[in-house]
């Protein structure tokens, strides 16, 4: 399934409309139609703001969910499978293409860019509020 698929259906499971959706990750919605229709690709920053408005793991649009062994799994093994990356049954990776690869590190890299960034104003506020000082920033 494509990122853009995906997208759709993680819009459609939660029940909004594509302005709704698209109103909630900061995008318009023709934008978001339009990457539904796979007209343009979603950026990373979008995938980032979807990752963490609606709290998704971000290989929930790149690990490729099913493999040929599923039927020989347990549903908890599934579940597992899902969290690994690999069929504890048959020890057969799930495969991820290169270029999603590229796409999920440079995810990986800008959501942890920012992370630092909220932790770096966090302690900045906590440190204004522990010496009352007034909040400015160099």
């Amino acid at each position: 399934m494509s990122v853009a698929q995906q997208i759709k259906k993680l819009r459609q499971e939660l029940h909004y409309n594509q302005q709704m959706f698209a109103e909630k990750v900061g995008i318009s919605r023709s934008v978001l139609s339009q990457i539904e229709i796979h007209k343009i690709k979603p950026s990373v920053e979008l995938l980032a703001s979807i990752i963490r408005t609606f709290k998704v793991s971000a290989d929930y649009f790149f690990v490729e969910k099913e493999h040929s062994c599923q039927t020989f799994c347990s549903q908890d093994e599934k579940i597992l499978n899902d969290r690994i990356g690999q069929c504890s049954t048959c020890r057969q990776l799930i495969v991820i293409n290169e270029a999603q690869k590229d796409i999920f590190e440079s995810l990986q890299n800008t959501i942890n860019t920012q992370q630092k960034l909220i932790d770096a104003l966090e302690k900045r506020l906590n440190d204004v509020e522990v010496n009352n000082e007034q909040p400015g920033f160099d």
